[in-house]
């Protein structure tokens, strides 16, 4: 495959500065260092500035005046969480107007864990309806209002693009998280199967479903996993680079050729520092993977929804009653159909990583749509954008996603796929390749003036 060598950057005159490199261990060291606990100035800051500009992506369905300050931990930090997940006392409806009025008793497991460790939630953020699908078509992309945001966890790469929240909670069943966070130019990760409680969180395919973190930095991603409750082996502080890796023919084809040139001319920049010793690696049956997955998807689904949609289908959005209506058609050969080869490509993954440490494609086959070419469109419009993503849901493998580069002065992924319980080396692995560029560093105005601003107050003056 042919590398073209370009800069792949966003353009100043579309208002784009560099955040300043703030990671959650950076903030909660300045609180220490300083000797001024801020961590409620800068909720309260952050709460302003949401304030201030949410008006323009809608990122947030419920914004808190107040946190909630039960644990009893000194330095804290920030944090929203996606509109799907249960929070005790919070409106929270999922994405739906049949939920509109629900306030859930008790939090969902992964907030209480991450309340305990010392995040404050800042609010709740927009899903696409009951997280059934990649638009969000509440918010707006921060990088360009004409465009969507991604989905369904599209409030919370939103927030997170913005700097509004230093980090945000999705779920991921197709690739709610890695898409959005494609789209929006951030870091987010789907984390092993079964490794973090989904208890609290409205369910979508229950084999399928994982719940996971967006945030500007992958070297966050393994502290924040600690905090939701992950349980997973700690790799070797050091990896011995170069590391073998796989580059996924047949999803770098499915891209177009901006994404495909911009994702070889990183992967380039990665040889070239010695992190990797590229091969081609092609995986002809990832197509008929993809289109099982989102049979076993849809049926689980319309298994989770049966029963309220017989009664109150009125209620569901039109775009959510037509998946329905096509998911109540899917037979039961069909899905034991999916879940045999989902077995058989357990397998096949399990030999792949025998070979290759990670392998890597595109996040998304192309940049965020513009809302008026994604609204209305058919089913088959949006699995072309989740055939890059939903063979990793289908393996239960681990998967994160970081900036690659810019088209349009819009943000471009890509996808670093690892073996079960690899989470903490593909999260070291993305760590390593940001070390090395700063297409994460990248936000745009007014959002990122506000928080850099923000930053200055709380600790330089």
């Amino acid at each position: 495959m042919k590398v073209v060598k370009n800069k792949y950057l966003p353009s100043y005159k579309y208002c784009v500065i560099k955040v300043r490199g703030f990671r959650i261990a950076d903030l909660l060291l300045l609180n220490i260092k300083s000797r001024k606990n801020n961590s409620m100035k800068l909720f309260n800051n952050l709460k302003e500035s949401i304030l201030k500009y949410d008006s323009r992506i809608h990122a947030f369905s419920e914004i808190l005046n107040s946190p909630d300050l039960e644990s009893g931990i000194e330095y804290k930090i920030p944090f929203s969480a996606k509109d799907i997940i249960d929070t005790a006392g919070i409106r929270t409806t999922y994405g739906s107007k049949i939920y509109s009025n629900n306030i859930p008793k008790k939090d969902a497991a992964i907030l209480r864990n991450i309340k305990m460790a010392g995040g404050i939630l800042q609010g709740k953020t927009n899903t696409h309806e009951f997280a059934m699908g990649i638009i969000t078509p509440q918010c707006t992309n921060p990088w360009n209002p004409e465009r969507i945001t991604g989905g369904s966890s599209g409030g919370s790469a939103a927030a997170v693009a913005a700097c509004f929240s230093p980090f945000s909670i999705g779920t991921d069943t197709a690739g709610s998280i890695r898409i959005p966070a494609s789209f929006c130019g951030v870091t987010g990760i789907k984390p092993t199967n079964g490794i973090l409680p989904l208890s609290g969180i409205f369910p979508e395919a229950p084999s399928l479903d994982t719940v996971g973190p967006i945030a500007r930095f992958a070297s966050d991603i393994p502290l924040i996993l600690r905090w939701m409750g992950a349980k997973l082996p700690v790799p070797s502080d050091k990896i011995n680079f170069p590391i073998e890796v796989g580059i996924i023919k047949e999803l770098f084809e499915q891209s177009r050729n901006y994404v495909r040139d911009i994702n070889l001319h990183f992967l380039d920049k990665m040889a070239q520092d010695h992190l990797i010793a590229i091969s081609e690696l092609s995986i002809p049956e990832i197509e008929e993977v993809a289109i099982k997955d989102d049979i076993m998807d849809s049926a689980e689904n319309f298994y989770i929804h049966k029963r309220l949609f017989s009664v109150q289908s009125n209620m569901y959005s039109e775009a959510s009653r037509m998946q329905l209506q096509k998911s109540s058609e899917i037979t039961a050969y069909a899905y034991i159909d999916a879940k045999n080869l989902r077995k058989k490509w357990k397998r096949k993954m399990n030999e792949i990583f025998k070979r290759y440490a990670v392998v890597l494609s595109p996040t998304t086959p192309d940049i965020a749509p513009k809302r008026s070419d994604a609204l209305n469109r058919d089913s088959e419009f949006f699995l072309n954008f989740m055939k890059l993503t939903n063979p990793f849901n289908f393996s239960a493998t681990p998967s994160i996603t970081i900036p690659s580069g810019f088209h349009e002065n819009m943000p471009i992924g890509i996808q670093i796929s690892g073996p079960r319980m690899s989470d903490l080396f593909i999260s070291k692995v993305a760590e390593e390749f940001q070390k090395t560029t700063d297409f994460h560093l990248f936000a745009p105005r007014p959002y990122v003036n506000e928080y850099n601003e923000i930053i200055d107050s709380l600790w330089y003056k």
